[in-house]
């Protein structure tokens, strides 16, 4: 049997272990918490006891960690410590932008760009399209929940342990302003 050199077809040749390993984390990641060796080992496309060698070995650098009274494995203290570090790192706001800029360029329609805020959404960035809005919104301006898309999109998305506080503001102000507009009339 004959093995290509990987420099041969203008790969980099690389360490394998390394990303075998990465596919146990990988498998961790999927699973969306804390998973049994069984699991794990189909995920990742490997045999039981290779995928508990790996297991062991990024247990002792902190990567993963088992739990001694169920026995499943999750993320250990150093990755959560490493995407912490990494989230850190990364400018969500010009990651966004791009993105948002090229649905520009393809639609031909505004695009803006929110992020929660204590007081509801926050528009951020606004990338101007080639058609016409009856409105324009500041970068900096704070969105309502209830009368615009974007807090819309919030208010689906997000847990009520962040939003509930804004939207019952939002809702006692709508009350008051109905209670006045009855009285008035």
């Amino acid at each position: 049997m004959t093995t290509t050199d990987p420099r041969e077809n203008g790969e980099r040749q690389g360490i394998q272990s390394v990303e075998m390993a990465m596919r146990v984390l990988l498998a961790l990641e999927s699973g969306g918490g804390a998973l049994s060796l069984s699991v794990i080992a189909q995920a990742s496309g490997m045999q039981p006891s290779k995928a508990h060698r790996y297991l062991v070995s990024l247990g002792r650098i902190g990567l993963t960690s088992q739990d001694p009274a169920s026995g499943l494995y999750d993320f250990g203290a150093a990755m959560r410590r490493m995407g912490a570090e990494s989230l850190r790192r990364t400018n969500e706001v010009a990651v966004a932008s791009g993105h948002a800029t090229q649905l520009r360029d393809r639609t031909g329609h505004s695009v803006n760009l929110a992020v929660w805020g204590d007081r509801g959404p926050i528009v951020v960035s606004w990338a101007y399209g080639t058609r016409p809005l009856p409105l324009t919104v500041r970068v900096g301006a704070t969105l309502p929940l209830l009368t615009s898309s974007v807090g819309q999109v919030f208010l689906a998305h997000l847990p009520e342990s962040l939003t509930g506080e804004v939207l019952g503001g939002e809702l006692r102000g709508k009350e008051t302003e109905w209670t006045s507009e009855r009285l008035a009339a």
